[in-house]
């Protein structure tokens, strides 16, 4: 993984002297665990998407699937997902995305260490005047995320649950199909930000998100400057059965 990872830092280095666009962004998502018992969790999550201070819409996603854990600390899941990116505020394309993911989460003291581990199986669709084309592309990526989450301070004297965090993570793509050229490097999110914990079960994040992109087009690049307000909720069905009978 440290491999990966100093391969996009490096790549990153190169493409400082290349073309470069800048944006800002600004991404809304709801995530949602339900638990149906100690293995099986349903995993849901939708999100829309604005540039350039909310002007304009980037993108719309909506995925659901379902985990499996092997333990408390390791889950294997498989998801599906649909997307639809706008340009100049015109759907242009969709996308229609299975994945696969192994996620890890350690704890060292009062820190807790989060690994993910994603496959992603990628069609996309183009769009032209509202109609889909009958022309599609497919390609594979894999992506590498960690995540340490450091405790700040508590909120609530009565809940020891409820209490402010740091979040720091990065997060590298790559690509990989007959049709990828120039970004077998496909991108690399730098994450910090603040999460308030409300509970174990209910949270609320404010992310910033330094992505830099490259584009399947030689020498060209993308770095987005993004807001990221990420709302995650679990839902613990067999607990309440549990607590009924």
């Amino acid at each position: 993984m440290l491999c990966l990872f100093l391969v996009c830092v490096s790549s990153v280095g190169r493409a400082q002297d290349k073309e470069v666009m800048y944006s800002d962004q600004q991404w809304f998502q709801y995530f949602t665990q339900v638990k149906l018992d100690k293995n099986w969790t349903v995993l849901s999550d939708g999100g829309y998407r604005f540039k350039y201070g909310f002007e304009e819409p980037a993108q719309y996603i909506v995925r659901a699937g379902m985990g499996y854990n092997l333990n408390p600390d390791i889950r294997l899941a498989i998801r599906f997902a649909h997307l639809g990116v706008y340009s100049a505020s015109k759907l242009n394309k969709l996308e229609y995305r299975w994945s696969q993911e192994f996620l890890t989460k350690q704890k060292y003291g009062d820190l807790a260490l989060t690994h993910l581990i994603r496959v992603e199986e990628r069609y996309f669709t183009n769009i032209n005047d509202g109609n889909a084309q009958n022309e599609d592309s497919f390609n594979f990526r894999f992506r590498y995320k960690f995540v340490i989450d450091i405790p700040l301070m508590q909120l609530s004297q009565s809940n020891p649950d409820r209490k402010l965090l740091l979040s720091v993570g990065d997060e590298v793509f790559f690509n990989a199909g007959h049709e990828i050229v120039y970004n077998i490097f496909d991108q690399n999110r730098i994450l910090l930000g603040p999460t308030i914990q409300l509970s174990n079960h209910f949270s609320i994040a404010l992310t910033y998100n330094h992505q830099f992109r490259a584009f399947n087009a030689p020498n060209s690049y993308k770095q987005d400057d993004i807001f990221w307000m990420i709302i995650r909720q679990t839902i613990d069905i067999n607990k309440k059965k549990t607590e009924k009978n």
